[in-house]
């Protein structure tokens, strides 16, 4: 198995409400892909708040709710509490491109964070157990396979 580790830039480019000028770099990537798809995509966005709350954003389930369930299992399975099974809003982020190119893909996701683009958004608001928890339920995940 292979594992493909990208990360993607020109996210909140445009003006807010104007999608198109979203997503650059996960635009471009899904259009270049070479036509191989993968077993599932896992995007990763806004992850280390102290105060972690990982609902299931709702895209994600419409488009891919096995690799939901892949996921927020593994979370279960070890005791990870950040990840919770109810359902989120549906968040416009790096992975629609991918959805719409055809993939399995899903978002892991605090929408929460309540310093999102303000001047307070510094690192003193970054957490390592958070960070921690979000890579240990990504590990499962790949070694459950």
């Amino acid at each position: 198995m292979g594992i493909d580790i990208v990360f993607f830039d020109g996210e909140d480019y445009g003006e807010e409400g104007r999608l198109e000028d979203y997503f650059l770099g996960s635009r471009e990537f899904a259009r270049r892909w070479n036509g191989q798809k993968h077993e599932m995509a896992i995007l990763v966005d806004m992850v280390g708040d102290r105060n972690l709350q990982l609902p299931v954003e709702a895209f994600s389930w419409q488009a891919a709710p096995a690799v939901v369930d892949r996921v927020w299992g593994a979370a279960e399975r070890l005791g990870e509490r950040a990840f919770i099974r109810s359902m989120g809003v549906e968040i416009h982020d790096d992975h629609v491109p991918l959805i719409e190119a055809g993939w399995r893909a899903i978002d892991v996701i605090d929408f929460s964070y309540p310093y999102w683009h303000t001047h307070a958004d510094t690192p003193d608001k970054c957490s390592p157990q958070s960070l921690g928890s979000v890579a240990r339920v990504l590990l499962a995940t790949i070694i459950e396979r």
